[in-house]
């Protein structure tokens, strides 16, 4: 029923209609701040204050009126807590027993294909499951396909050796570790194909001469270097010719060793201890009496085990930084002199964070019972 204007008008002039119409517009604002306050997307907090209230046993007025909100706009976000959507489309092929038998079936042997996986999943489960089915099943299980990590090959008697060294450690304390030298060798090729060497390209540009590695035969030549760091600093780099030997490692050192004390620690007469891998040329019986008569301390590492010399993270930084030069050495001296720059200039930071990994590396071993690290 529409009343005309006069009368309206009539009524809200007249004081015994004033409050009833002021009612009625109150509850007016109310219906407006409820609508608005409905079409509002609730927080993850005041969800959880509606369904903990109602499961308290709380109405949904009281609860409307702690969270401001409608009763049916509490009614509404508690019963989408509460409902459970039925699954829609085709029946899974694969049941939970099944998916637990395929993943176990992957943990028994890694390296075998998708489709080996697809193929025994036939022979053993029963069913016919494809290429994509196995590949998202075990996707979804955490498994994707990555690049195997090499890492040397350990005997029992290696692994147990290893884990004598590390517990061995206990009382090194870090001024103790500051005075040791890393020591070792590498060598380098001057076509670099020891290592892979990643480009940034768009598609179609694979072939650009900025972002091809050219390969020549037998490496093109390499570069053999001696090198140690010590005290955070870089000692000295060394190029020698192939092959090592006993008589040669020992004059490196006997020429070497004072200037190298000196960039590491700032003086030539300071007390050290010198690590080195278990190479024939460092236990040899000349390189045993060498250290006796300059009496010097030296520490054997386990066998196999780069993963506690430190400076194996030196020589991979090096060869990284010598790939990224633009155009590729023209000659072994050249290649040298960049390899020496390089390793001149490493960073302080850098060989600090190193220097100080050594005890983590030595807890990695004992943790996974002398196997391979991921140093």
């Amino acid at each position: 029923m529409r009343w005309p204007i006069q009368k309206f008008n009539l009524m809200i002039c007249e004081p015994q209609y004033m409050k009833k119409i002021l009612s009625h517009i109150n509850i007016l604002l109310d219906f407006s701040l409820a609508v608005m306050r409905r079409s509002e997307q609730f927080s993850e907090y005041e969800r959880g204050i509606i369904v903990g209230m109602r499961l308290a046993g709380c109405s949904f007025g009281d609860i409307g009126d702690a969270v401001g909100s409608s009763n049916a706009s509490v009614r509404q976000v508690f019963h989408r807590h509460n409902s459970v959507r039925k699954k829609r489309g085709r029946k899974e092929k694969l049941s939970e027993r099944d998916i637990r038998h395929m993943v176990l079936q992957v943990k028994r042997n890694r390296k075998i294909s998708i489709d080996e996986h697809s193929r025994k999943s036939f022979e053993e489960i029963g069913t016919k499951v494809s290429v994509p089915t196995v590949r998202r099943v075990l996707r979804n299980e955490g498994f994707y396909s990555r690049v195997a990590t090499r890492k040397p090959r350990l005997s029992k008697s290696q692994i147990r050796k290893r884990i004598e060294f590390c517990d061995g450690l206990n009382e090194l304390t870090d001024d103790g570790l500051r005075f040791w030298i890393f020591s070792d060798e590498t060598r380098i090729n001057i076509s670099e194909s020891d290592g892979r060497v990643r480009v940034l390209r768009r598609s179609g540009e694979e072939l650009l001469p900025d972002c091809i590695v050219t390969t020549e035969k037998f490496g093109g030549g390499s570069v053999s270097f001696w090198g140690c760091i010590g005290g955070g600093n870089p000692g000295v780099i060394v190029q020698y010719d192939t092959p090592m030997t006993s008589e040669k490692y020992c004059q490196i050192l006997e020429e070497n060793m004072d200037e190298a004390l000196t960039n590491m620690f700032g003086d030539s007469d300071v007390s050290f201890e010198l690590y080195q891998d278990g190479a024939s040329w460092h236990t040899s019986k000349k390189s045993r009496v060498f250290f006796e008569d300059n009496e010097w301390s030296v520490i054997t590492g386990p066998p196999n085990s780069p993963d506690l010399n430190i400076i194996e993270n030196v020589w991979g930084y090096l060869k990284k930084k010598l790939a990224m030069y633009r155009s590729k050495a023209g000659s072994l001296c050249e290649l040298a002199s960049r390899f020496k720059f390089e390793f001149e200039n490493l960073p302080k930071t850098y060989l600090e964070t190193l220097t100080r990994s050594f005890f983590d590396r030595a807890a990695a071993v004992l943790k996974n019972r002398g196997r391979q690290t991921k140093y």
